[in-house]
């Protein structure tokens, strides 16, 4: 794939972005960083399992703005033990370009110097096209991969078994084929016995589709004004118990 362009329908300001095609925001504009921690990296219990765990791999649904990979490369550098490998691999079916990503993102420049200088480069539109390694200080390395299609048709030829899942698309009344049964069905089908999800939404069609696809589901306070928000594990075969 050639690098990815710009889509010209997408409202994207500094530490702020709108999808007119989903009618939804990429994350919520109040404190969008703390709420990743709480939802993505507290509910998959990152800053404990990466601290232990010398070859992990992420999944995402909706790569989006970067924001969550900001975060879990950020906190993998800082924790990880020397030698460990981190593998990120994404869906994203709309993706910025590389200087929407750059204005978007701007906010977490002196956050996150490193990771946000790695994942907003030339490396993200490689990655776009296939996986790429990236060797870094203490003999660790970053494998990026962000297949730009479908989760559905990503899902079927998914690289690598997840450790943890962002489930992190649109909402799911705006984005439903993100959400789709079959979707989680092959979440489910590409985890470790174990392996964990988090999610920023407890809509009851979800739950239901995660217990189905094979896993134990949470559901707990939400961040901010959000009322709840699901995590959970893997520990069944999806479809049966």
């Amino acid at each position: 794939m050639e690098n990815v362009k710009e889509n010209q329908e997408t409202i994207i300001a500094s530490g702020y972005g709108f999808s007119p095609v989903f009618d939804d925001v990429y994350f919520q504009p109040c404190d969008p960083v703390a709420e990743s921690r709480y939802v993505f990296m507290n509910h998959n219990f990152l800053p404990q399992r990466l601290r232990v765990t010398p070859t992990f791999t992420i999944g995402e649904l909706g790569f989006g703005s970067g924001l969550n990979a900001i975060i879990t490369l950020d906190l993998w550098l800082r924790v990880a033990p020397a030698g460990s490998t981190l593998r990120y691999c994404a869906v994203e079916q709309y993706p910025l370009s590389l200087a929407q990503l750059r204005v978007i993102g701007e906010p977490w420049q002196a956050l996150f110097p490193m990771a946000h200088s790695l994942l907003l480069s030339h490396h993200y539109q490689d990655a776009c096209s296939q996986a790429i390694t990236i060797p870094l200080q203490d003999n660790k390395t970053f494998i990026l991969q962000i297949f730009v299609q479908d989760a559905a048709q990503a899902l079927t030829h998914w690289p690598a078994t997840v450790d943890a899942w962002f489930l992190d698309g649109f909402a799911p009344a705006k984005n439903p084929t993100m959400w789709h049964p079959s979707v989680l069905s092959g979440v489910g089908q590409n985890t470790f016995w174990g392996g964990t999800f988090a999610t920023f939404t407890a809509a009851s069609d979800v739950r239901r589709g995660l217990q189905a696809a094979g896993f134990h589901v949470f559901r707990t306070k939400g961040y901010g004004q959000k009322r709840h928000l699901c995590w959970g594990y893997r520990f069944s075969n999806p479809g049966k118990f």
